[in-house]
């Protein structure tokens, strides 16, 4: 098991204790009601009977973007819409809304929350005419550094939520989770948002990551998730008003639902002086500034040779071991020999398999996101 060190934050006289490095929304889900025209739901039924018989996704063009289909629904919903931008559903039954949205957390971060809405807007509208979006879920975050935390500071916390949790790795802290999120109502987490980053992936997070952000020191994360019932207790119903809505919820969420205090001897926890980390965290500037789409095309082509590079490194100084090489520019001659037996084997050129993986990559900014 991989052991992750925690170092503390360098004295320096320049900065703060404890900073913030970004905040805003990481999360956006939306449901929509419309009247889905039915030529259109004999495109999607007919897609998705491809896609079953194909046992996996297959392309689809819907609302002037490249999307998959999926042989599977979401939930209650049974025509899948996959993007690199995130999953659209969509339904002809009257008792659930007719398409909900679940963008990806990068897509967010790439074009904000407001960029986000207008895409989804503009792609089902051509579709379908006239959309009503409605919010499902809200989440806030802000990413903090210098804040030594253990699972024995829950005590420490004053909330509304009955449920609390704690996690280690290594005996390192790695979170604490407030509430439950099956209340769809609030549910927070505080997590090292580095370990995340590390198993899971997720590198375009440390773009978003402003000027303060140090290398040398792991990062925090501190996140509301709002559920639709939790939306409607402020009454927040669209994703515009929940947008515009952060900086409030924010605040409320952070003086009135959960805070962190310092212990003294009072038997009661609320009167505790609010912890100095805490005040960084309530004063959370819920920017959601967004770090650019072009770059994401970029970061993803980069991921993928960074994947290809082991095998690709095994294929060759397999090359040389067979066939007498010793050295890369000798080897990369010998490649090319093999290279243009496959083309006379196959009778495909170069060119033409050059171009079909272009194809199967290709990666076009919606006019809508220009």
């Amino acid at each position: 098991m991989t052991v992750y060190s925690l170092p503390r934050a360098a004295v320096n006289p320049d900065r703060p204790e404890v900073w913030e490095v970004a905040s805003g929304v990481d999360a956006l889900y939306m449901s929509g009601r419309v009247v889905i025209p039915g030529t259109v739901i004999e495109r999607l039924q007919l897609a998705r009977e491809v896609a079953e018989e194909a046992e996996g996704p297959v392309g689809l063009e819907f609302g002037g973007v490249d999307f998959k289909i999926l042989p599977r629904g979401l939930r209650m919903h049974k025509y899948r819409l996959e993007h690199e931008f995130g999953i659209v559903a969509f339904t002809t039954s009257q008792k659930l809304p007719a398409v909900i949205i679940q963008p990806a957390a990068e897509f967010i971060h790439r074009v904000g929350p407001m960029g986000v809405v207008k895409f989804y807007r503009n792609v089902i509208e051509r579709e379908t005419g006239a959309l009503e979006l409605n919010a499902s879920r809200l989440d806030l975050y802000i990413d903090v550094q210098g804040w030594d935390l253990s699972v024995d500071d829950r005590h420490n916390f004053v909330r509304r939520a009955i449920k609390v949790a704690g996690y280690e790795e290594s005996e390192n802290f790695n979170g604490l989770a407030f509430g439950a999120r099956a209340t769809n109502t609030v549910y927070s987490r505080i997590y090292d948002k580095t370990i995340e980053m590390a198993k899971k992936g997720g590198q375009y997070v440390e773009q978003t990551w402003g000027p303060t952000y140090d290398p040398s020191l792991h990062v925090r994360r501190v996140e509301f998730q709002m559920g639709r019932q939790g939306l409607r207790h402020y009454g927040i119903d669209t994703p515009e008003e929940a947008i515009n809505s952060a900086p409030g919820l924010w605040r409320n969420l952070t003086v009135e639902w959960l805070t962190y205090r310092v212990e003294t001897a009072d038997s009661n926890r609320s009167r505790w002086p609010i912890a100095h980390e805490w005040e960084v965290v309530q004063e959370a500037s819920m920017a959601h500034g967004a770090i650019g789409l072009n770059r994401m095309v970029q970061d993803h082509a980069m991921a993928d040779l960074e994947s290809l590079r082991p095998a690709l490194n095994g294929y060759i100084t397999s090359v040389a071991a067979i066939k007498g090489g010793r050295f890369v520019s000798d080897t990369m001659d010998l490649v090319a020999e093999e290279v243009q037996q496959y083309v006379v084997d196959t009778g495909r050129s170069f060119e033409t398999q050059v171009a079909e993986k272009l194809g199967k990559r290709s990666f076009t900014i919606p006019e809508s996101l220009q």
